[in-house]
């Protein structure tokens, strides 16, 4: 009896010291703020994704953004493309001229030209059977468009318009589209300087026997022994030197203080013809000047030998020279 007495006793006391130390843990738990962090850890699951990934909201608030920024400026590019082909087309038909168009051609990224190609093409299309987009278009625009629209219905005017702009030297200084200054320079060259005076590029053709009249009547007259072309830019002054032959032996050498003047040999003058069998054959200059010399004075040859040394007192026509030279002239005389 006595043991089951002391028996319930203690655990009467046991239960006072449990009570006790309950008491004492919600104490110190309140102290300590425990409670706080056991609070945080039941924030929500997405948060706690969020930053299990390293991503927080703000971050991914920023990327949205970033995406709708970039899907704001491809809207924005696309309608400034559009806007730029519209205000081509208008200013094609109000100018005209087909330029403006060309331009946003060029101004397109490669990426874009498909989608605007079947557009120009369409946009030429509507522009059929009337010429006044070419009659004041310039030798760029031609070109471009005939490079570019080869089998376009436009393409044998803008041909024929074309040659308008390419022609013979003499017939643009003639319309005063070319004027410039001819001087002298050596026995083999002559020099050019040219001004373009229109509002187009412009190719100037310089054919085989182009003939420069000397001011001078102690110098000789010179003429031009390969033919060739020459394109004058707009509003610039250019200055070439072209290979040409000097036509009378018994007059003085060009220097670069003589002036010339234009002019074009009759097209059954047997100077051209033997120009142009010179210039099929790799002949050098001499062999050249010595047959133009041999067909238009006839010297000596003895007198042709001695007209023409180099610096160092060498002959520069050979008797091989002249006998090839005159055997030429000879041969075509007889024909």
């Amino acid at each position: 009896m006595k043991y089951n007495c002391f028996g319930g006793r203690f655990k009467i006391k046991i239960r006072i010291i449990y009570i006790f130390l309950c008491f004492s843990l919600l104490v110190f738990v309140s102290c300590t703020g425990i409670s706080d962090i056991k609070i945080r850890d039941f924030e929500p699951a997405e948060k706690t994704n969020e930053l299990q990934s390293g991503i927080t909201e703000e971050d991914h608030e920023k990327q949205e953004q970033q995406k709708r920024l970039e899907a704001e400026l491809l809207i924005s590019e696309r309608e400034a493309r559009s806007s730029s082909w519209e205000e081509a087309k208008a200013a094609a038909l109000s100018e005209p001229s087909l330029m403006p168009v060309y331009e946003f051609i060029d101004s397109l990224e490669e990426a874009y030209y498909e989608e605007y190609k079947e557009k120009i093409e369409d946009f030429f299309e509507e522009m059929r059977g009337d010429p006044e987009y070419y009659k004041d278009g310039t030798l760029d625009e031609l070109e471009y468009f005939l490079t570019n629209f080869p089998e376009h219905i436009y393409t044998g005017s803008a041909l024929e318009k074309k040659k308008e702009f390419e022609k013979n030297l003499i017939e643009f200084a003639q319309e005063q589209k070319i004027s410039g200054i001819i001087t002298g320079s050596s026995i083999n060259e002559i020099n050019l300087t040219l001004r373009n005076n229109t509002d187009s590029r412009l190719i100037a053709h310089l054919p085989l026997g182009l003939y420069f009249m000397a001011n001078s009547g102690y110098v000789q007259n010179m003429v031009l022994t390969k033919s060739l072309s020459v394109s004058v830019p707009v509003g610039e002054h250019i200055k070439i030197s072209v290979p040409a032959a000097c036509m009378n032996i018994y007059k003085d050498i060009p220097g670069t203080e003589d002036l010339f003047y234009l002019a074009e040999l009759q097209e059954d003058d047997p100077l051209i013809e033997l120009l142009e069998v010179l210039s099929l054959h790799d002949t050098g200059f001499e062999v050249v000047q010595a047959a133009v010399w041999y067909m238009r004075d006839n010297p000596s040859k003895q007198y042709m030998l001695d007209a023409l040394e180099y610096d160092d007192g060498e002959k520069a026509i050979t008797e091989e020279i002249y006998q090839q030279a005159a055997g030429l002239v000879d041969l075509l005389n007889d024909k």
